[in-house]
């Protein structure tokens, strides 16, 4: 699980200068600054031969009573918060204190 804990939209910044070609601008609210998707990241970070990462959706039945990590992003970085033996219900928990998320795990390609 990635928790996005701050709330700075860099994106604004890169509208009032803009550079390059002309996008429209898209807001990613559940992902770090808003900017990038999470999976895809974590998907680049990790390159693993053979492995995706992908996004679940309905994390709160697929990961109910599941052990997983739990990884903090904060003004600055990444903090790694340790194993967790609920994934679902400490996503439940952050979600509860208005915070945006993702749930991703790791996928080997067939």
């Amino acid at each position: 699980m990635i928790v996005r804990d701050e709330h700075t939209q860099p994106l604004v910044e890169i509208l009032r200068d803009p550079h390059g070609m002309p996008k429209l601008p898209y807001t990613r609210h559940e992902d770090p600054y808003g900017l990038i998707d999470t999976a895809a990241l974590f998907e680049w970070v990790l390159s693993e031969e053979g492995t995706r990462v992908e996004t679940i959706d309905g994390w709160a039945s697929v990961f109910n009573g599941t052990e997983g990590s739990v990884i903090v992003h904060r003004e600055g970085g990444f903090a790694d918060l340790g194993v967790i033996s609920d994934v679902a219900a400490e996503a439940a928990r952050w979600e509860a204190e208005q915070r945006h998320l993702r749930v991703v795990q790791t996928v080997p390609l067939d």
